[in-house]
């Protein structure tokens, strides 16, 4: 099911939770996580060097972005400086990097592969409203349950900045309960949000 949204304005904070939670998107896999960041998700440079302080695979902190991402289905996390001696430990490169050595990132062993695939993406504190508005105007993959909650907790105020809900290319009434349901019955979800 295909699920497009045009809002007013660049702020799209109603859907910071899926952010959060993950959404799936369409990478090669294979490559570099710095390949995946700059080339599937189209970060800017500068975002990628200055801004993504902490990043996990799986799980697991990675230091160097020359690691590659080889499975459908991987989680990859980013986040900005996080507080505190947690913060600083799990912060890439950082001085106390050496304090979690043991659950670090050990790279896959597995063949070179260039095939296309979803992998997951979460955004945590300032991250989603930094790539969040990319991922969301590139299209990315949700759980239809999960976006119909999103839809079905929007205020007033979120409500009228949406412009227009298509659902399969139908124009939809964001103020009926309908497109909710409709979303809601659906495994995946692809959705596009643009302004």
């Amino acid at each position: 099911m295909q699920v497009r949204i045009v809002i007013a304005g660049q702020e799209r904070q109603m859907f910071h939770p899926l952010l959060r939670e993950g959404v799936e998107v369409k990478v090669r896999l294979g490559r570099t996580v710095r390949e995946v960041l700059e080339d599937d998700l189209h970060i800017p440079e500068h975002i990628i060097e200055q801004e993504i302080q902490s990043l996990f695979l799986n799980n697991h902190p990675v230091d160097d972005l020359g690691t590659r991402v080889q499975t459908q289905g991987s989680v990859l996390s980013l986040s900005a400086a996080m507080p505190g001696l947690v913060g600083a430990c799990m912060r890439r490169g950082g001085v106390y990097a050496g304090l979690r050595q043991g659950i670090s990132w050990a790279e896959e062993e597995g063949p070179d592969q260039t095939d296309t695939g979803f992998i997951q993406v979460k955004l945590f504190n300032f991250m989603a409203p930094r790539i969040g508005p990319l991922l969301l105007s590139a299209g990315v993959r949700v759980e239809g349950r999960r976006l119909a909650q999103v839809l079905d907790n929007l205020s007033e105020s979120e409500k009228a900045r949406i412009k227009s809900l298509q659902i399969e290319g139908e124009k939809q009434d964001i103020q009926s309960s309908k497109p909710a349901a409709l979303i809601s019955e659906q495994e995946s979800v692809m959705l596009q949000v643009s302004s």
